[in-house]
């Protein structure tokens, strides 16, 4: 749900390495700019997470115990 503009950035920084130069430069964009939107990516995202935290329910006195899963050996991907 991220914005396109901002998971850019994101992928950029954060999956890829780049640094915030590396990113200015490449996309002709002030650091400035590349720096307040990383921190309102950051922020959405957050706020994202917040959000599907509320909608989880609560483990209580009256819900199931959740299985484990426990595996044997290394997983092959």
């Amino acid at each position: 749900e991220l914005p396109e503009d901002l998971r850019i950035l994101v992928t950029l920084y954060y999956l890829e390495g780049f640094s915030q130069k590396e990113i200015s430069e490449a996309l002709d964009i002030p650091e400035g700019t590349i720096k307040s939107r990383l921190s309102r990516a950051r922020e959405f995202l957050k706020e994202q997470l917040s959000d599907e935290e509320e909608k989880r329910p609560m483990p209580g006195k009256n819900s199931k115990p959740s299985k484990r899963i426990i595996g044997k050996g290394k997983m092959s991907c």
